[in-house]
C-alpha cells in the first residue's frame, strides 16, 4: 500500500516540515519518495525538495503540480514501474494545461 502524506507551510515554518517529514521516513522507511511541489525554483518549498532529495536517489521531485498530475499519480502509482510512473504524471499534467 501507497501512503500519501501532505504537509503545507501555512502553519509550519519549513524547518518544522522539513523535521516532520524527515521522522515520517524514518519511521516509514519507504522505497521511494515523489515530493509534490507548486512552483519549479519559485517556492521555499521547492528548496525544501532540493535539501531533501540531495544524496538520495530514491527522492523524485515534481513541481508544477496541477490536478490532472495528481489524478494520474493515484491512478498508476500501483501499476507502473517508477520511471514510467514519474513519466506519464508528468506528461498527464502537461496535457491537464490548455487554452480555450
Amino acid at each position: 500500500s501507497v501512503e500519501v502524506k501532505s504537509y503545507s507551510n501555512l502553519e509550519l515554518s519549513l524547518e518544522e516540515i522539513e523535521k516532520q517529514i524527515r521522522e515520517d521516513i524514518e519511521k516509514q522507511k519507504p522505497e521511494k519518495i515523489i515530493i509534490f511541489v507548486d512552483l519549479a525554483g519559485g517556492s521555499s518549498c521547492w528548496f525544501l525538495a532540493h535539501r531533501l532529495k540531495k544524496g538520495n536517489e530514491d527522492v523524485t521531485v515534481v513541481a508544477g503540480v496541477n490536478v490532472p498530475l495528481i489524478v494520474s499519480y493515484q491512478m498508476y502509482i500501483e501499476r507502473l514501474e517508477w520511471k514510467d510512473l514519474i513519466e506519464k504524471i508528468v506528461e498527464d499534467g502537461k496535457k491537464g494545461i490548455i487554452t480555450v
